[in-house]
């Protein structure tokens, strides 16, 4: 719409504010993501107060270009307290969950402190297995 105003979009009929609630642009559907959006009210608003209460992890991945010795995933953890971010090359998807494990593993150490929360996206191969280290 806003290019639309900007006389940027030729073709396209004049769109007045009383059928702009009726506007459905096809190709613009077609075009988006096929789940649908999360209402932010679904999201908890809650921000970490101390170290490893919240930790954000992503698998990510296949690269077309390799990483270090040919690796081609990666894992990323984050930490929400702190901003910290450690980063895993993984060779494979599957060794996610050892990844992770290691994380915690030092992660806990470091700080003293177990982890109480891990966020994810939802990813299938680190998800279902994640329930077995936690």
């Amino acid at each position: 719409m806003r290019l639309f105003r900007a006389g940027r979009i030729d073709g396209l009929d004049a769109i007045t504010s009383l059928n702009l609630q009726q506007f459905e642009c096809k190709a613009c559907t077609l075009g988006k993501g096929k789940r649908i959006a999360t209402a932010s009210s679904a999201l908890p608003d809650t921000r970490a107060l101390h170290l490893l209460d919240l930790v954000h992890v992503d698998l990510g991945g296949p690269a077309t270009a390799t990483y270090m010795g040919g690796k081609r995933y990666f894992l990323t953890c984050y930490d929400d307290f702190s901003h910290h971010i450690d980063l895993y090359f993984l060779a494979n998807k599957c060794d996610a969950l050892a990844a992770l494990k290691e994380y915690s593993s030092i992660a806990e150490n470091h700080t003293g402190r177990k982890i109480k929360q891990i966020r994810s996206d939802g990813g299938g191969k680190l998800i279902s297995n994640a329930a077995l280290l936690f």
